[in-house]
């Protein structure tokens, strides 16, 4: 996005190629050489964001990252936001405001930062079992949601979308005995009852919504959670009696009334 801006600023005529070559770190000749390419011809066809971390209140408080979206056609900046270093929740914010007041773009540019790709080359076996190809981010996984690389139509349907659940952290893990999960070292059990009938060690997709809401996502629709704790047997003592094994519960004895003569 910076690149955008600097060639933007030369064309029109407020910045010369020398200083724009001196932000960018370039030589004054590879500044001739890079011509921009031709912006797309229709708003909403393609938006580029990035993060840039600067003094943007100068002195008054520690340098921010700004997190921002813009429209490739148009130069609108679609979403914005402040955090205090590159993020996946900064991003995920700028994309949701845009989507709310724009509708879904056709594409999305960006740099190869970890946030937008994956290191994992392999699929798990519970990726596998939920049928995933290719290993994305947790952002990728959201916009590959959302189509956003695929659209054909420039539609706001995102709107009618929870976007809160779909900007998320994925996790697997499988049910336990009454519907339970261990997620973060806490135990989930649903919230309320479920029209889903889960076989028992069923593998289920756990997501976590910025907010720090925790659900399962099943066949497009969000089972809410709740905290429960692990379910504790009570101890018994087992006796043999008769050569059978019987469990039995001590009980308490009254205590002895002793007289006094």
């Amino acid at each position: 996005m910076k690149k955008v801006l600097v060639v933007e600023k030369i064309l029109d005529g407020r910045m010369t190629n020398v200083e724009g070559a001196t932000v960018l770190g370039l030589g004054v000749r590879q500044m001739i050489r890079h011509r921009p390419r031709e912006r797309k011809p229709q708003a909403g066809m393609l938006w580029q964001i990035d993060a840039t971390p600067y003094a943007w209140l100068e002195d008054r408080a520690p340098s921010p990252t700004l997190h921002a979206a813009i429209d490739d056609a148009t130069g609108t900046v679609v979403g914005a936001v402040f955090r205090p270093s590159e993020c996946r929740e900064g991003y995920s914010l700028v994309m949701q405001q845009g989507i709310r007041k724009y509708g879904r773009p056709l594409g999305l540019y960006s740099d190869r930062h970890t946030i937008f790709r994956s290191l994992n080359e392999k699929l798990t076996v519970e990726q596998e079992l939920a049928g995933e190809t290719k290993p994305l981010s947790h952002f990728g996984k959201a916009m590959a949601d959302l189509h956003i690389e695929h659209i054909k139509a420039i539609t706001p349907q995102a709107k009618d979308l929870n976007l809160d659940h779909v900007f998320t952290i994925r996790e697997y893990r499988k049910l336990g005995h009454g519907n339970t999960l261990s997620y973060n070292e806490i135990i989930y059990t649903f919230a309320k009852p479920c029209s889903f009938r889960f076989e028992a060690r069923t593998t289920v997709e756990v997501r976590e919504t910025l907010s720090g809401e925790v659900l399962v996502w099943h066949k497009g629709q969000a089972i809410p959670l709740k905290e429960t704790e692990k379910p504790v047997r009570k101890p018994t003592t087992k006796t043999k009696k008769g050569g059978v094994c019987a469990t039995t519960q001590t009980r308490r004895q009254p205590p002895l009334e002793v007289g006094m003569e």
